[in-house]
């Protein structure tokens, strides 16, 4: 038997912390997911590339382009599909993380109305 205090023993108070996170089949997610934005530009970074000669390239003004890099709005089919052939990051990966965002936002968001929501049950 280890002389180090189990999780529950320590008392951490994960339970505190973790009951108004939005909870998941694995448990509750502990931190918001990454906003496609944030990879899109790591990528873009990477290419040695701005928002600017991207934004040119793919068709979208320079202030839309800026503002998904920023995480200010959500990323969009259309501009999706833009990136996926500029930069080869996979449109259905980028929607699939914006889902995830906004998922994880509402339910955030939601927490308290939600658990005043009973679920059906079958009679």
């Amino acid at each position: 038997m280890s002389n180090s205090p189990s999780t529950t023993e320590a008392g951490d108070g994960l339970e505190n912390r973790t009951h108004n996170m939005p909870s998941f089949a694995a448990g509750p997610r502990r931190r918001e997911p990454t906003h496609p934005g944030k990879i899109i530009a790591t990528a873009l970074h990477d290419l040695h590339t701005n928002a600017n000669v991207t934004a040119i390239a793919i068709g979208v003004t320079r202030a839309a382009l800026g503002k998904l890099l920023a995480c200010k709005v959500s990323l969009t089919a259309e501009m999706a599909v833009r990136i996926e052939k500029r930069v080869g990051i996979d449109a259905k990966l980028l929607l699939t993380m914006q889902s995830e965002h906004d998922l994880w936002k509402a339910r955030a968001r939601l927490a308290p109305q939600l658990k005043s929501i009973e679920r059906m049950t079958k009679p």
